[in-house]
């Protein structure tokens, strides 16, 4: 129940209460609703609050205020600038009994917008179980709201939340805030989601060198203002890379995974004839291309299909066995015998019903064994598993499916590939995420040009209406994830296109001179559609394209944006960014020493302003080249306005 109150029924109802109430139980003790304790937490909000996993550290769009308050020194202010997104801040969780009633208050100010106060019960953290909310409309004015219910039976904790609302972009103050009821047994849960990430040491990230740097996150920031992070979707192209068209093909080609290797581009991929079978049933097949956009399936002679080896088939059950989801990486730490891995979902013993992650080699990704070692993970993983050989730690390092219980993403790591320990959940949906919806797969990677950066491109599955479309995750370190927006990479198109109703990222990337090249499986048929649909239908690999590096963009507004870093240390004599600078923007940078102080010769008024979009700006100050300052601690300063910048990098 959300209701407002009066201020004269409000004095009323806290006379007869003061009166009549007897002797109750301990009450929740809501942490710093008033914003006046001093301290802010890693995210930088007061205490006792969160800002949610979306939101950078700290947060542009969620800050402690002293402009507009309605009591004491300080309040919070939450700026909404875009029309597709929204900015909660959340209470810690208090323990709550079953049955009873609780109360939340707070006062708002709407300059503009919508602001919107949400008292939000849960089984455990992460896990809501209901919610009930109020909001209003612009004020002009302090106004209180106040929002009433009872704590469902499976629910332990209590919380509230300020929000400003999606697609009334506008400004709120927020003061004040109250919550009421009887406390439960137990402490109060943290619900910094971040707090696994704000505890690692990110330290080593400031030794930039000459490698170059992405701005998909905040972790190379102490202080940012007016910057967002934007998730890049790349272009369609539309084409019809490949499609099935084979009769071993002839009703579905499956996962499948791409690399430019030895000159020219190789896929490997699964497919099933109309007889289908279940998953199990796979052939893998191969094709190659000397563009990436023509593709060719040579005649292997490998495996009979109806009386005849004239086809692409590399195997039919590898070793003898059954394989699904499976991905081909090149290992460069193999002996040339087991240059190529291939890493699947199989039986793992004849004539037994245990599937798990196995693996199989080969020396030219044509002729292929299993490896006698099985399962090489102990997870059901029936999904596409990724695997790669990470130099950063010096691993082999796989992201597989896990149920917990819904779909999400797990994590191991292995010296040899053969012998992995059980995965570790690193990515799945919370409560920011619809209803009903989970991580099919992973398609993870690591980024080969430029320096601790990791892309998950996970496919959303809606259950209600049973389509996923893609979705982008970044890391720093393969661990610690985090998505910029909710919002799809690769979005489902429009009713009649190849893909309106499913989209899976295959694992690998092409890069073409400054461009990048992604393939996809696309296809009209929905995830629980059965034969005929999946066959009528057709499925096909397309290909998509995106500028070098462009996957987020850290924005600046036609309002000037600024951030500046740790300390960083670098070689090289220059600067470069890749930056889109629209008309009327810039972009302008400054090098300070550790105590903050612009180098002379390299301040923001020495800069000469970047316009224009190139993946490779150089920035020109008049203190000259920069050799004189390689190997010193030195703080990158930016300042920019109604541009975009995706990363950074010192050059020799």
């Amino acid at each position: 129940m959300a209701i407002w109150i009066s201020r004269p029924l409000r004095l009323s109802l806290a006379l007869v209460l003061a009166v009549a109430a007897p002797m109750m139980a301990a009450e929740v003790n809501l942490v710093n609703g008033d914003f006046e304790q001093p301290e802010l937490t890693s995210e930088l909000v007061p205490v006792g609050w969160h800002i949610d996993q979306r939101e950078p550290r700290p947060s542009p769009h969620i800050q402690r205020q002293a402009l507009l308050t309605h009591g004491g020194r300080y309040g919070v202010r939450i700026a909404d600038y875009r029309a597709d997104a929204g900015y909660p801040l959340r209470s810690r969780l208090y323990p709550a009994v079953p049955g009873e009633t609780y109360e939340a208050s707070a006062w708002v100010w709407n300059v503009e917008g919508d602001g919107w106060l949400y008292l939000e019960f849960y089984r455990a953290p992460g896990q809501r179980v209901s919610e009930t909310h109020l909001g209003c409309g612009a004020t002009g004015e302090w106004r209180q709201i106040v929002v009433r219910d009872q704590c469902p039976a499976e629910a332990r904790y209590v919380a509230v939340l300020l929000y400003s609302a999606i697609a009334n972009v506008g400004e709120t103050a927020w003061d004040d805030v109250s919550l009421s009821g009887q406390a439960g047994e137990g402490e109060a849960a943290n619900l910094d989601t971040k707090g696994a990430q704000a505890s690692v040491d990110w330290s080593y990230l400031y030794d930039v060198g000459d490698r170059k740097q992405l701005l998909f996150d905040d972790l190379f920031f102490a202080a940012h203002k007016g910057f967002w992070w934007r998730v890049c979707p790349p272009h369609k192209t539309g084409e019809k890379t490949l499609v099935a068209d084979k009769p071993w093909e002839s009703f579905l080609i499956n996962w499948f995974s791409v690399l430019q290797d030895e000159g020219k581009f190789r896929m490997w991929y699964e497919c099933y004839d109309s007889t289908y079978g279940g998953d199990q049933n796979a052939r893998y097949c191969y094709a190659e291309s000397t563009d990436g956009i023509n593709w060719t399936k040579p005649n292997l002679g490998l495996v009979e299909f109806q009386g005849s080896k004239d086809n692409n088939i590399l195997f039919h059950g590898l070793g003898g066995l059954t394989n699904h989801g499976g991905t081909v990486f090149r290992d460069p730490q193999a002996p040339p015998s087991e240059r190529y891995k291939f890493i699947f979902f199989g039986l793992v013993r004849p004539g037994g019903d245990q599937y798990r992650v196995c693996a199989g080699y080969s020396a030219d990704g044509i002729h292929w064994q299993r490896y006698e070692k099985a399962p090489i993970l102990d997870v059901e993983s029936d999904t596409q598993q990724s695997a790669f050989w990470d130099e950063r730690i010096g691993k082999y390092v796989a992201y597989c499916r896990l149920w917990t219980p819904t779909r999400t993403i797990g994590r191991s790591e292995s010296t040899d590939f053969l012998n992995f320990p059980s995965a570790v959940e690193v990515l799945g949906c919370d409560e920011l995420d619809p209803p009903d919806t989970d991580m099919y797969n992973n398609a993870a990677m690591k980024y080969p040009y430029a320096e601790n950066a990791y892309f998950i491109f996970t496919s959303m599955y809606y259950h209600p209406t049973d389509n996923l479309d893609i979705q982008l995750a970044v890391s720093r370190d393969g661990v610690h994830w985090t998505r910029p927006e909710r919002k799809p990479f690769i979005e489902n198109g429009p009713p009649g296109s190849l893909d309106d109703a499913t989209a899976y990222m295959a694992p690998g990337l092409v890069r073409q001179g400054d461009e990048l090249w992604h393939y996809y499986f696309a296809s009209r048929a929905r995830h629980n559609q059965v034969y005929p649909q999946w066959e009528s239908y057709g499925s096909t690999y397309t290909r998509v394209t995106l500028p070098l590096d462009r996957y987020v963009a850290l924005d600046a507004s036609v309002m000037p944006a600024t951030f500046t870093t740790h300390p960083l240390t670098f070689t090289g004599t220059r600067l470069e960014v890749n930056a889109d600078v629209r008309p009327g923007g810039y972009a302008r940078f400054e090098l300070r020493d550790e105590a903050g102080q612009p180098l002379p010769g390299f301040g923001l008024a020495d800069c000469e302003p970047l316009r224009g979009d190139s993946v490779r700006h150089q920035v020109r100050w008049q203190g000259g080249d920069l050799s004189t300052l390689a190997g010193r601690k030195v703080v990158l300063h930016c300042e920019a306005r109604d541009a975009s910048l995706y990363a950074f990098q010192f050059v020799r």
